[in-house]
């Protein structure tokens, strides 16, 4: 049967010019061939005799030569993870004994007078409560003291501005004062201060009221407290022409404004001679130097 094949191929092949296709292997059976036999994993080297086939290949994966290498491998992971005793696993934070374990592994004091502050310049009244929140907080003595350290700095830049902005604020409040009040600065805030002892207010409690008031609200609550016990508003000195002390504008406009609706006033000052038309013309231009500072 197979000759007849390969003689009809042949004769195909003379007439068309090609070749006969190769015939099918086949078994005497007329069965395919059997599939060609799986190559074996090579043999580990001699050091690795008698290891299982998984081992064999990390070895061989590895490219480790002998067993000296196997423990240097060992020793590098060893190193890196500084040793099976020092790794730290992350607890349940939710379980204080186990979370203040962590804290203790990671450097946290032990006790909450673990803490040693000695080195900050401030360290306030507050120092007992920031160790207990630090302690809490699994600090170690590294991060509390910094931290410590930085909110002293924060709290002494804070009160040295608020300092220079307090003497900012006094300087012009003085400033406004002393525009208004003129030449009778110094008697109304004199006046003033009369006003706030007569209250019980010393020095020490002044100063705080005028940082919370502003200068000047407190000078001019310390007026009204003088005037409200019966102080008299324009204090006269001693040799002062015409019984006035140094007034402030205003106070002097007010004043001129009462001489010039009292007639015998009027009359002494306009029509009459005398010792007393010269005391009132002299008060007259003393009013006006003070309504005009």
């Amino acid at each position: 049967m197979t000759e007849s094949i390969e003689a009809g191929q042949a004769n195909d092949a003379a007439v068309t010019g090609q070749q006969p296709a190769a015939p099918v292997e086949t078994t005497t059976l007329g069965t395919p061939a059997a599939p060609a036999p799986v190559a074996e994993m090579p043999a580990g080297p001699d050091w690795l005799t008698g290891a299982s086939e998984d081992t064999m290949a990390l070895a061989i994966g590895k490219g480790w030569k002998d067993a000296g290498a196997v423990v240097e491998s060992y020793r590098n992971l060893e190193r890196f993870s500084k040793g099976a005793k020092d790794v730290v696993g992350i607890p349940d934070f939710d379980n204080a004994e186990a979370a203040g374990a962590f804290y203790n592994k990671l450097g946290r004091p032990e006790a909450v007078d673990g803490y040693d502050f000695t080195e900050v310049n401030n360290p306030g009244p507050a120092l007992d409560w920031f160790k207990e929140a630090a302690h809490g907080a699994g600090l170690t003595q590294r991060q509390a003291l910094a931290l410590s350290k930085g909110f002293s700095e924060y709290e002494t830049n804070q009160n040295t501005q608020t300092t220079e902005t307090q003497a900012a604020d006094y300087t012009k409040g003085v400033d406004v004062l002393r525009k208004e009040f003129g030449a009778g600065f110094d008697k109304q805030v004199e006046l003033s201060k009369r006003g706030w002892a007569g209250q019980g207010v010393d020095s020490e409690s002044m100063t705080f009221l005028e940082q919370k008031l502003g200068v000047e609200a407190a000078v001019h609550l310390g007026i009204a407290l003088a005037q409200g016990k019966g102080e008299d508003t324009f204090i006269g000195t001693e040799g002062s022409s015409g019984g006035f002390g140094a007034m402030t504008p205003v106070q002097a406009r007010q004043k001129i404004g009462e001489l010039m609706a009292d007639t015998q006033f009027l009359d002494v000052y306009q029509k009459q001679k005398g010792p007393a038309h010269t005391a009132a013309v002299e008060k007259m231009r003393q009013l006006h130097s003070y309504a005009a500072a």
